[in-house]
């Protein structure tokens, strides 16, 4: 399939304000899952440079697994 997951930090919608109670994971956390996530990306042989859908290429909203170091 190629499916590459991305993460994004939890917003609350500011329509929802006072509904749902978010808590953003602090950077620590973060990097963490981060990491965690482009290990399994490259354990499955996947590229986030040549994904053509939109998401990866802008990296506007998610975390941007190529500014990870190994």
């Amino acid at each position: 399939m190629e499916v590459i997951p991305n993460l994004r930090p939890i917003s609350a919608h500011p329509l929802r304000k006072g509904e749902i109670l978010v808590d953003r994971p602090d950077s620590y956390r973060l990097m963490k899952l981060t990491r965690i996530n482009k290990a399994a990306i490259q354990r499955h042989g996947l590229d986030v440079r040549k994904a053509r859908t939109m998401c990866l290429p802008c990296t506007g909203c998610v975390l941007s697994l190529s500014a990870i170091s190994d």
